[in-house]
């Protein structure tokens, strides 16, 4: 009958803009998803630039004092290796990385020259 087409007609009508509203939705929540991620890695990139300068600053303030003891100081090591973990990228940092490993190495030499020039000489060996 005429109404039992038009009720059916009404339901399909009905589904498909609920269906229609379901998709926008989706789309909607995706271009959300989409753009957070994109903001979060956006500030992630500003985040890690300005921890190079600081590291950059760091370093040149450390050689500029010319104090090797505080260059090699375990705080200075230690705030210049967490800055170098967190921004790290071997295509940009190599550089970085090499005078990391370079103060590590003059402080691993300063420490073993300290504690043989204060050691007893049983434990000179060492």
């Amino acid at each position: 009958t005429r109404t039992a087409k038009s009720r059916e007609e009404l339901l399909a009508a009905s589904r498909r803009e609920r269906e229609e509203r379901q998709r926008k939705r989706r789309q909607i929540k995706a271009a959300i998803v989409f753009q957070s991620r994109w903001r979060a890695r956006l500030d992630l990139r500003r985040a890690r630039a300005q921890q190079r300068r600081e590291w950059d600053a760091l370093i040149a303030r450390l050689k500029r004092t010319g104090d090797r003891a505080q260059l090699l100081s375990v705080a200075s090591l230690s705030a210049l290796l967490r800055g170098l973990e967190f921004f790290f990228s071997a295509a940009r940092d190599s550089a970085r990385l090499r005078a990391i490993v370079s103060l590590l190495q003059a402080s691993t030499r300063s420490a073993e020259t300290n504690f043989h020039a204060n050691a007893p000489p049983d434990l000179w060996l060492l």
